[in-house]
């Protein structure tokens, strides 16, 4: 009997104390401990993973309250901020509307009125979609941004607008962009049937982070329009200053997700021939002047190494996509996409009462 004991504890050591010693053996990687100290780097707590259900929290309820999802995934802090954006976003809304209503967004009250609704409006939509995304996906970073700093790339494209109160359709557009990190310079042109337009956009980056593409640039913007169509044209500048920057450094289940956005004051010169089909030259006197606020703002990521996309909420009068409603502006989604090596799938998608989209191909020089 006792011997039977015996032969049964020994059959018990070699079953369990096997794998034991083989775990003993074990490379110190191949264990969670082993990896820590190997220089892996455990998420902190305070950085919580993602969730699919935080997502659809925050895409429903969290509509009305934003900042919903982060709380959900344990990000509070993230939530208390996204909550306070909201509501700005409703408190610029408000008072735009008031101002609008006293003054019919005319006179001295103008300009802010329409400022402080495409702040509340970005504010408001930006903060939900924000909620949806960093609770879905978590303190993961996106994708480095591969927006070249210096150098230069030429683009030629088709692009098709449809505006009701407009005939022009189809479109040859050619751009070229000039960047020497400090300064650059945009000259696109852009002609079809009964149009062409000429434009340059110079500037100058006065300050740029740690990471250069947190920068503050300010520039100008010339445009010469030229409508054979209606026998007239116009010429304009607008000066503007703009913002690009982590929105992680906010909150950080954005990381390398870029707010872009311009502020500017412009004018444009209307001058008009005796003839249809036909158009006055460069000189020739303004029969009126119109002046407008340049209002761009929207978010900058990459999907992918080398997948670029870029969503903006616009106001610019110049541009020949109707707003949605009474000045409320438009959306512009764009896609870059480079394929072998220095060669670019440009698709850009805009968004009105009207609607254009842009394919061409860039080239980097």
């Amino acid at each position: 009997m006792r011997a039977r004991w015996t032969a049964g504890a020994l059959g018990l050591t070699l079953a369990f104390g096997a794998p034991a010693a083989r775990a003993a053996e074990e490379e110190p990687g191949d264990s969670v401990g082993g990896a820590i100290a190997a220089g892996f780097a455990p998420r902190p707590a305070n950085q919580p993973a993602g969730s699919l259900l935080g997502g659809v929290i925050a895409l429903a309820p969290g509509f009305l309250v934003h900042g919903l999802g982060h709380f959900y995934v344990g990000d509070r802090a993230g939530g208390l901020k996204l909550l306070g954006a909201e509501l700005a976003g409703v408190a610029m809304i408000v008072g735009s509307s008031l101002l609008t209503s006293a003054t019919r967004e005319a006179g001295t009250y103008g300009a802010p009125a329409e400022l402080l609704r495409h702040a509340g409006i970005v504010l408001f939509v930006g903060s939900w979609a924000a909620d949806v995304v960093g609770a879905v996906k978590g303190v993961e970073a996106f994708e480095a941004d591969s927006t070249r700093l210096r150098g230069a790339d030429f683009a030629l494209g088709y692009r098709y607008t449809y505006d009701p109160l407009t005939p022009f359709r189809h479109h040859l557009v050619t751009r070229l962009r000039l960047d020497g990190g400090w300064i650059y310079a945009r000259p696109l042109v852009d002609l079809a049937k009964g149009l062409r337009r000429y434009e340059v956009d110079l500037g100058t980056r006065v300050f740029r982070g740690q990471d250069p593409h947190n920068q503050v640039a300010l520039g100008a913007r010339l445009q010469r329009r030229e409508l054979s169509a209606y026998g007239a044209a116009t010429r304009g500048v607008a000066g503007y200053a703009g913002v690009k920057g982590d929105l992680g450094l906010v909150l950080p289940s954005l990381r390398n997700l870029y707010l872009v956005s311009r502020l500017g004051y412009g004018a444009d010169w209307y001058s008009f021939d005796d003839a249809v089909d036909s158009t006055p030259g460069i000189t020739a006197d303004a029969a009126f002047v119109d002046a407008y606020l340049l209002l761009e703002t929207g978010v900058s990521l990459n999907s992918g190494p080398l997948t670029r996309l870029e969503v903006l909420f616009v106001q610019d009068p110049t541009r020949d996509v109707p707003p949605f409603g009474d000045q409320l502006g438009f959306v512009e989604m764009g896609m870059s996409h480079q394929y072998l090596g220095d060669l670019n799938i440009e698709l850009t998608l805009t968004l009105g009462e009207g609607w254009g989209v842009w394919l061409g191909l860039g080239y980097g020089l």
